[in-house]
């Protein structure tokens, strides 16, 4: 699946959340929409989580550099 598939999909997921939850206001579009809040709530998780793991990494490297450079 190529960039333009993904794009299309997440336009036709939003659109048909959107129809389902606040124009007909469906059982099936609440069910999407906690889908969405939940793949939400999962992304900034694991931006957060990578974020953090990388400036760890960074840190550490950086302390292991100043001992060589120091010795």
């Amino acid at each position: 699946m190529n960039k333009k598939h993904i794009i299309i999909l997440a336009i036709v997921y939003s659109s048909v959340t959107f129809i389902l939850h606040n124009v007909f206001e469906t059982t099936i579009g609440a069910i999407l929409m906690t889908i969405s809040f939940f793949g939400l709530v999962f992304g900034i998780l694991t931006t957060l989580f990578v974020f953090f793991r990388f400036s760890f990494k960074v840190m550490r490297f950086d302390k292991q550099k100043n001992r060589q450079v120091s010795e």
